[in-house]
């Protein structure tokens, strides 16, 4: 059984994932028990699970763009970077 949360909280959960809060984090900031948030966050069907990581994933996102864009200007550091990116997507993959 899923709780039940407010637009208002979902957009919150993901607001702070997006500026990498941790699942423990959020939950504490949110005031919600953390076998409530835990039993959410582990459900994938869930509205919380899809908000967080969304939030999560979406700033991830924005910041490899900004280290591929460096790694194409030529940054050493951003390179590797990517690289490292690249490596770990490429074992991580659906096969």
């Amino acid at each position: 059984m899923s709780a039940s949360f407010s637009k208002k909280d979902l957009n919150l959960i993901e607001d702070l994932a997006s500026v990498f809060f941790t699942e423990k984090e959020t939950a504490i900031f949110m005031k919600i028990p953390w076998q409530i948030f835990e039993r959410e966050i582990k459900n994938e069907n869930s509205e919380i699970h899809l908000h967080y990581y969304s939030g999560w994933r979406q700033s991830e996102y924005a910041l490899r763009k900004l280290i591929l864009n460096s790694a194409k200007a030529g940054s050493t550091p951003a390179q590797n970077t990517m690289m490292d990116i690249q490596k770990k997507a490429y074992s991580n993959r659906l096969r």
